[in-house]
């Protein structure tokens, strides 16, 4: 039994009694950890996990590790119900998920990943209790750029491979809520000269057919070997390119809209908040936020009259956050 002497004692103990019971996510967060396993040592990395921290705000203990120091004992470690493990980009994601496939206690929240990639991760398939942040945007959001900075263009083009079936479907439904069409080739995954040459074709014959060209994120279309024939051609054609990075857009695409780095390690801190709080993850999802660019002087030359940026953003609605 404990005889508390002073009255001061006595209620600073009902205070911390109080305080436990009124508040058992904190107490259940004391528990929990977070493993951010990062992909590659690139800037874009280092940012997504300090904007994951920052939004996380220390509700649990966070550990950074680079992916190439990662040992499969150390996963087995950080494998139980109470950690959450945070792969960053596809390499750390499917490393997880080979490693873990079989026997996977923990939660998993895959950030910056392509969208149609994690069906060929077959831990996503099996573990209920994983979710992503996608890097790419939701077609619809690509869709409504264009009419905002093109709206006289109703044919959207685009070139595929195997890698963007699925995405093209999507595309396809939503043009046509838009009273847009899409228009499409297929591109067979080679990387040969051959194979650039016959890209190089399909995309002069369906230029010949659209308004606007749409760049899908998919390795064997848009690559360093693709992209300076994707724009030239383009160009030389006259029709405009929409882009879906900042780095096309100062190559020679008109627009872009985007996902920083920071805005996706924002968005997994908040998600993981809610593991914390719940001990469930929300649904897989771009995020609410992203930015846009525009490149004036391409569109000038195509004799396109862009609207500002900021009337583009007000256009598609965005909470766009220029942290470029």
């Amino acid at each position: 039994m404990i005889n508390i002497k002073k009255e001061g004692g006595l209620r600073s103990v009902l205070v911390l009694l109080l305080f436990a019971f009124c508040t058992p996510s904190l107490v259940l967060a004391a528990e929990r950890s977070v493993h951010i396993v990062l992909g590659d040592t690139g800037e874009a990395y280092a940012a997504v996990a300090q904007a994951f921290q920052q939004a996380f705000a220390g509700l649990a203990s966070v550990k950074v590790w680079a992916q190439e120091g990662l040992s499969r004992a150390d996963l087995e470690v950080m494998n139980t119900p109470d950690s959450l493990l945070v792969p960053v980009g596809m390499s750390a994601s499917r490393y997880i998920g080979d490693n873990l496939a079989v026997n996977s206690s923990a939660s998993v929240l895959g950030l910056m990943v392509p969208r149609d990639a994690i069906a060929d991760i077959p831990l996503w398939s099996k573990n209920r209790k994983s979710s992503f942040v996608y890097i790419d945007q939701p077609v619809k959001r690509s869709l409504e750029l264009i009419q905002a900075t093109l709206p006289k263009a109703r044919r959207v083009g685009v070139l595929v491979s195997n890698e963007n079936l699925i995405a093209l479907r999507s595309l396809r439904a939503e043009a046509e809520e838009l009273g847009m069409s899409v228009q499409s080739r297929f591109v067979e995954p080679d990387a040969t000269v051959s194979a650039t040459m016959q890209l190089g074709l399909q995309l002069r014959r369906l230029l010949e057919e659209v308004d606007v060209l749409l760049l899908l994120p998919d390795p064997y279309v848009v690559n360093n070997a693709t992209l300076n024939i994707l724009l030239r051609t383009s160009y030389r054609q006259r029709v405009p390119v929409i882009g879906f990075s900042p780095g096309q857009v100062r190559a020679g695409a008109v627009a872009c809209v985007f996902t920083s780095p920071k805005q996706i390690g924002q968005e997994g801190g908040r998600m993981a908040r809610s593991w914390v709080q719940t001990g469930r993850l929300p649904a897989p999802s771009s995020t609410s936020a992203f930015s846009l660019q525009t490149n004036q002087n391409v569109a000038r030359s195509l004799g396109i009259s862009l609207v500002s940026e900021l009337e583009v953003q007000r256009k598609l609605g965005a909470s766009s956050q220029a942290d470029r």
